[in-house]
């Protein structure tokens, strides 16, 4: 089964999401804490530090925001395909379609099997 850059979409978001934090950590130590402990594992960017702080600040809360978003979408998508009835699953054909468009290769094969299942065009 060929894989889509949208299947390891989460895990991208988690990678960056560490990345992000440990930079912020970082950054707000140098900016507001001071900590001994971290100054080993500081840059010094001099006053690029605020910009720095804010970029990893945004970049934090979007990759959380895109991984929470993800895995709802995953367990939306999941909900969905096991209905029991063919009247729900058809019901919720388009936003399927549109989870499975969003999520990757392997949710559209899942859809697909999921609509020879119940006989659905």
């Amino acid at each position: 089964m060929e894989r889509s850059l949208r299947d390891y979409q989460f895990i991208i978001y988690a990678v960056v999401f560490v990345a992000s934090f440990t930079v912020l950590i970082i950054a707000s130590n140098q900016l507001l804490f001071h900590n001994a402990f971290l100054n080993a594992a500081a840059f010094d960017v001099g006053d690029w530090v605020y910009w720095i702080f804010a970029l990893s600040f945004i970049f934090t809360i979007t990759m959380a925001y895109l991984m929470v978003k993800n895995l709802k979408d995953r367990a939306k998508f999941e909900s969905m395909i096991n209905s029991p009835s063919k009247s729900i699953f058809v019901r919720n054909m388009n936003d399927l379609e549109m989870l499975a468009a969003r999520l990757g290769k392997s949710y559209k094969i899942q859809l697909d099997q999921a609509k020879e299942k119940w006989k659905v065009k």
